[in-house]
């Protein structure tokens, strides 16, 4: 909200020119904390599409802490890309598109990727 109001009121000129690498790095810093207080915010997401009894499972929390940093530096990613953004408008907005749609199926496949690597490990170590 204080990026609109900036832009509305035209109070400061680096808050109008760099509002999308500030937001992005928000987002990258807002994401990493809640990793590191153990809340990743992917969770919310996550247990509307995993029964309960899995949602302190450690694998459940390791899928979830990983897609977290992974938006994370999606997110710093296109932060730094829009610093460039006036030289390069079209290119920052391909690279920004690009990562973010990488970011999406990264979130989509990791956990299946994930688990069958876990179950892997467990067949090998009771083997």
């Amino acid at each position: 909200s204080a990026l609109f109001l900036n832009s509305y009121f035209q109070y400061s000129y680096y808050g109008i020119v760099y509002a999308a690498p500030i937001c992005y790095g928000l987002f990258a810093i807002t994401a990493l904390l809640t990793v590191l207080v153990g809340k990743p915010f992917t969770l919310t997401h996550a247990r509307l599409h995993t029964p309960s009894e899995y949602w302190e499972h450690p694998i459940f929390m390791t899928i979830n802490r990983h897609i977290a940093l992974f938006w994370c530096a999606g997110f710093a990613f296109n932060g730094l890309v829009m610093l460039a953004e006036h030289q390069f408008p079209w290119l920052s907005l391909a690279c920004t598109y690009c990562s973010l749609a990488c970011v999406i199926v990264l979130s989509d496949k990791y956990p299946n990727y994930y688990r069958s690597q876990a179950m892997a490990k467990m067949a090998t170590a009771q083997s």
